[in-house]
């Protein structure tokens, strides 16, 4: 009966418990809640382990077994880490552990704390189809952290939004500099095949010009009649 640990999307709090099945359990506790649940850990041990990490975080807690998350849970916690099993949801949640996975989070996130995206469309006069195509735009952000404070989360800020997209984006420009880098390669591939099929038809020789050989005058043609005068 592992130990795991379950976050409530990216900011919100973790969730220290003991299940034979953690999938099974992540899946239980996703029914009751708004924020996309991550699992983050899953440890080795038993009820005792679960219970001296609820004594270790006691001044974090803030229901139950829920704490208020801290750097420390990534750290040493004296259990040996079992591997975090493939959890298979929907297509809307699955995302990618990757920059733009993190961002989509971050923004599902903060969109259920704000009340959807009909809220921010309310704030904004817009409709909530055109404010919220699958990212929250930046023009936005300024309308969503007002909400976010109206909520009472001040610890989702503006830099944090900033820092997500940028993540993203430097995500993509490494991949579009990885592209033109092999497309570049496939285009010289393409011109030294072609290049070393003239050579074996024509050989190596005549890839070469001696640029000290003038270069041979071109016959020239006679005319028909001219050439009747000269017969």
């Amino acid at each position: 009966m592992p130990v795991y640990l379950i976050r409530q999307g990216i900011t919100g709090p973790v969730k220290i418990g003991v299940a034979n099945d953690a999938v099974k359990r992540l899946r239980q506790l996703q029914t009751n809640q708004p924020i996309t649940l991550r699992l983050v850990r899953l440890l080795e041990g038993d009820r005792a382990e679960e219970a001296a990490l609820h004594q270790r975080f006691a001044t974090r807690r803030m229901s139950g077994e829920w704490f208020s998350y801290t750097t420390e849970m990534e750290g040493d916690l004296g259990l040996t880490d079992l591997p975090l099993p493939t959890i298979r949801r929907n297509c809307t949640r699955n995302y990618p552990d990757n920059a733009y996975g993190r961002e989509r989070r971050l923004h599902d996130e903060i969109l259920a704390i704000i009340g959807g995206a009909e809220a921010l469309g309310r704030r904004l006069r817009q409709p909530h189809w055109e404010v919220v195509p699958g990212l929250i735009r930046q023009r936005y952000w300024s309308a969503t952290s007002l909400l976010l404070i109206d909520a009472g989360r001040h610890d989702i800020t503006l830099d944090m939004m900033f820092e997500a997209r940028a993540a993203t984006e430097e995500a993509s420009q490494r991949i579009r500099e990885h592209n033109a880098r092999i497309e570049k390669d496939q285009a010289e591939k393409s011109w030294l095949q072609r290049e070393q099929m003239w050579v074996e038809k024509h050989g190596a020789a005549a890839a070469w010009w001696d640029l000290r050989q003038p270069e041979e005058p071109a016959p020239v043609e006679v005319p028909p009649t001219e050439a009747g005068k000269a017969a």
